[in-house]
């Protein structure tokens, strides 16, 4: 709205942006979706964001090659990379933000999710320690990441582990390794053999 007239362009481009991000959301009805539409959400995420804070961030999204079709979560990477904006940016320095995702070991995969910002304080650290322990709810960490942890829990029974860690250069990290199943997997119910895995 508060756009000028030169920015035409630029109004086209959110204005699909923003409806594709609504109808990703809106036509989410399932307990999973194949990993490389998530990857195309977090893209138009970012895409959306860099208009909000330009020349403030960069982004990296990448899948190693086979992943592409692997079920995972809705939703599940969004909840990260929006703390990644929210608590990272800053009119200091340009920042990099990082979705990266790898096999790991043989029928597992990993999502990486980290940036080059302060990292994440230590009440933080540790009132993720607690939630995880106790499932008390915990004001420090807001919603997001709290219902991520406990929809892995419930949707794998406890199986992906999730690692909350600053690196060496200070920017935050989020680790969750989870099971590689196919849709075709989950409908059969195949994958739950693989619970005693």
């Amino acid at each position: 709205h508060s756009y000028e007239p030169e920015d035409y362009p630029l109004i086209q481009k959110m204005i699909l942006c923003l409806s594709k991000y609504f109808r990703y959301i809106v036509k989410v009805h399932s307990d999973y979706v194949e990993l490389y539409q998530e990857l195309d959400h977090i893209k138009n995420y970012f895409v959306i964001q860099e208009a909000r804070y330009p020349h403030q961030f960069d982004y990296y999204v990448e899948a190693e090659e086979g992943l592409e079709n692997y079920m995972i979560p809705p939703l599940l990477i969004q909840n990260f990379t929006e703390n990644a904006i929210k608590y990272s940016i800053s009119m200091e320095r340009k920042i990099s933000i990082y979705v990266l995702v790898q096999f790991y070991e043989k029928d597992k995969m990993r999502i990486r999710i980290a940036d080059t910002g302060k990292g994440l304080p230590q009440k933080v650290l540790d009132a993720i320690e607690w939630f995880r322990r106790t499932h008390e709810y915990q004001e420090e960490l807001g919603i997001g990441i709290q219902n991520a942890i406990e929809r892995l829990d419930i949707l794998y029974q406890g199986i992906p582990k999730i690692e909350f860690y600053n690196s060496v250069s200070g920017g935050a990290t989020i680790d969750i390794i989870m099971p590689c199943h196919t849709r075709e997997e989950m409908e059969d119910g195949k994958n739950e053999d693989s619970y005693d895995r």
